[in-house]
């Protein structure tokens, strides 16, 4: 095994942009040992190792130094380090740049960290001074704009720190320490915790999140200004009480190390905080465009002190992109009083073709103005690609605005000839991957017609006869193409609309709404939920209200098809509401109660009857129980029947007591 030591890349000289604020990185300093493997070993397995490096590291002297190459005019930082050989080696790279102690009698900090080839990393940290050589603290008084601190020094050392200097913003690091809750100082003192995704779940004592709201809500519950959140290649989040910021990532051709990205990002966050004197929306989400940029970089070169980018680095990436990869807000605050919009099924608007030229109008565009004559209506889901194959992209997106509409959502429609023996679940892998593309190609016309949601009816994935498939292949092969599909397409909302049984499938892989959670838990993917259609619910023997309200406590509630069935086995489409009257008071009780904010979308089939009036029926039908199911006095009674499962109570409500 070859040992050499990577040397340690100066502080200075650097750019500096005129950045006089003052930041303070109080923090650890390593010796970090790197050893290179092909793949990172898992439990009980020992792997061989290719090579051994040595850097300096710690993730206090990370974000100082990377401050300084960001344009930084005086960071102060303060460390220790042991009297040995690793401090002093540190020492003599550094040079005065900092204010590191050098502490008798304990070794300096050690980072022990395997890299596989494919940059991910596993991480030992011996604390030696970080944690043993704080008996006596600096006194400062030094004015402090950012104060930067991470959890690989003693609590009651960032407690003094964040104190003394009282800062404009001070960041904390949760990276370092899980072993114990957040102190009480902490609420009172930091405006902004940092974790990866592994460690809110810790501080939020979750196993994992199911959807990106389930992680959002759950950050806010924690109780801080903002949490700044990074997700590895899924980009990285800026959480506050009043605004949620997601930043996607920079592509990056190879990822080298990912030891010092996460240290680049924070400081490079931290820096722009103190450039740009505020935190509005502007500054932040410009703050959070930059940090990935630094993050990005960082992964790009091996070893994390020399892996920190320049500022001038993160401004040419940022540049070379053309402004792409930029922070969004997202709209994610429910509000009580949400008024839903409505889509209607395209493919009805076919109906009736004598109250039409079916020769002018049998096209995407020609159906798209029919559904304009709805009075209402806001939203049109599109079929991809069966609506796409008369229709460009373009001429849909020009359709859409010249009738004042917009794309509600992309439905995934497998053709047969190709899909028809499965397209998520193929035992072929080479269709398989055809279908997961297809999907990715709905993903890039959702964004340009300016929808963040597809939606997945994975129509014949399932079998016909018992015995014929292997059920735990067809469950694994599920849920590895919705983790493909939603790791490729992280800003999108990827649904699964399931279903029981079908003409075309007897058994659906995914047949009911317990089966989709359940799913849901084996993805794990933030931007995975699910689609519930009404009838399909009906045709599992389930009740709607309580599939939609099994959904919605899970967080995975994003989309919902109205429609309605005349008996236990059939698929009429019909008017939401037309046959199971009290079901779809339930329906609506539930989605109130859950806050949902999609739009609501009738999945419903009129062969005989006009299909822009029959539409129009259900908008009002819709909003004529939407009145009932939230008037104060029915919400008064409906209380106290649940309250007492009196269901002779419920039905005199609701059928006599008008």
């Amino acid at each position: 095994m070859k040992l050499f030591w990577v040397a340690l890349i100066a502080v200075g000289p650097v750019r500096v942009y005129g950045l006089d604020k003052k930041i303070f990185v109080v923090g650890s300093v390593n010796w970090d040992e790197t050893t290179r493997v092909e793949r990172l070993p898992k439990i009980g397995e020992t792997v061989r190792a290719r090579s051994r490096s040595c850097c300096a590291g710690g993730k206090g002297l990370n974000q100082g130094i990377a401050a300084v190459r960001l344009g930084v005019n005086g960071v102060k930082f303060i460390g220790r380090v042991g009297n040995d050989e690793a401090g002093v080696q540190i020492l003599n790279e550094i040079g005065d740049e900092f204010d590191i102690k050098v502490i008798d009698k304990v070794c300096t900090g050690r980072g022990l960290v395997t890299l596989a080839d494919d940059g991910q990393v596993y991480s030992v940290v011996l604390p030696g001074a970080n944690f043993d050589g704080w008996q006596s603290r600096d006194a400062c008084t030094e004015e402090c704009s950012v104060l930067l601190l991470q959890r690989e020094i003693p609590d009651e050392v960032n407690a003094h720190y964040a104190k003394l200097l009282n800062p404009t913003f001070c960041i904390l690091d949760i990276g370092g320490s899980l072993d114990a809750e957040l102190a009480a100082w902490c609420k009172e003192y930091v405006h902004c915790i940092a974790p990866n995704l592994h460690e809110l779940q810790v501080l939020c004592q979750e196993t994992q999140f199911t959807n990106e709201e389930h992680m959002i809500k759950s950050a806010r519950a924690l109780n801080f200004p903002f949490i700044l959140l990074t997700c590895g290649k899924h980009g990285s989040y800026l959480i506050g009480r009043d605004i949620v910021l997601k930043q996607p990532a920079f592509p990056i051709d190879q990822v080298i190390d990912e030891t010092g990205a996460g240290d680049a990002f924070r400081a490079a966050f931290a820096t722009e905080i103190a450039r740009l004197g505020n935190q509005n929306t502007e500054t932040l989400a410009q703050a959070l465009h930059f940090a990935a940029a630094a993050g990005a970089l960082a992964v790009t070169r091996q070893g994390a002190v020399p892996s920190l980018p320049t500022r001038d680095q993160c401004q040419k990436l940022i540049i070379d992109t053309k402004g792409n990869f930029k922070a969004r807000n997202l709209d994610l605050l429910k509000k009580e009083d949400t008024k839903w919009e409505f889509a209607s099924r395209l493919n009805s608007m076919k109906a009736r073709p004598d109250l039409f030229d079916k020769k002018k109008h049998d096209n995407t565009i020609a159906w798209i103005e029919r559904q304009a004559q709805i009075p209402g209506l806001s939203f049109v889901d599109l079929n991809f690609p069966q609506h796409f194959q008369t229709s460009s992209v373009k001429q849909i997106k020009a359709a859409l605005h010249k009738n004042k509409l917009k794309c509600g959502a992309i439905c995934l429609r497998f053709p047969q000839i190709e899909f028809g023996q499965g397209a998520l679940t193929n035992p072929n892998e080479k269709i398989r991957k055809k279908a997961q593309d297809l999907v990715l190609e709905a993903g890039k016309a959702a964004q340009a017609l300016e929808t963040n949601h597809v939606i997945v009816w994975p129509q014949f994935d399932g079998y016909d006869y018992p015995l014929s498939v292997d059920h735990f292949a067809l469950w694994t092969r599920t849920v590895q193409s919705f983790q493909y599909i939603c790791d490729a397409l992280p800003e999108l909302i990827i649904s699964l609309e399931y279903k029981p049984t079908d003409e075309k499938t007897r058994y659906f892989a995914i047949p009911s709404a317990g089966a989709a959670v359940a799913l849901a838990h084996d993805v794990q993917r933030v931007n995975f939920g699910l689609t519930i259609d009404v009838g399909h619910c009906l045709a599992a023997g389930e009740n709607p209200a309580q599939s939609m309200a099994l959904a919605a406590s899970k967080n995975l509630l994003k989309g919902v098809q109205l429609n309605d069935w005349s008996r236990f086995g059939t698929e009429d489409g019909l008017v939401f509401g037309s046959c199971n009257y009290l079901a779809a008071l339930d329906v609506l009780h539930v989605l109130k109660k859950a806050n949902y904010d999609g739009h609501l979308y009738f999945d419903t089939f009129p062969r005989n009857e006009d299909p822009v009036a029959e539409a129009d029926l259900n908008i009002r039908q819709v909003n004529t129980l939407l009145q009932r199911v939230t008037g104060t006095n029915f919400l008064s009674s409906l209380s106290k029947c649940q309250a007492q499962h009196d269901a002779l109570a419920l039905l005199n409500l609701v059928y006599h007591d008008q």
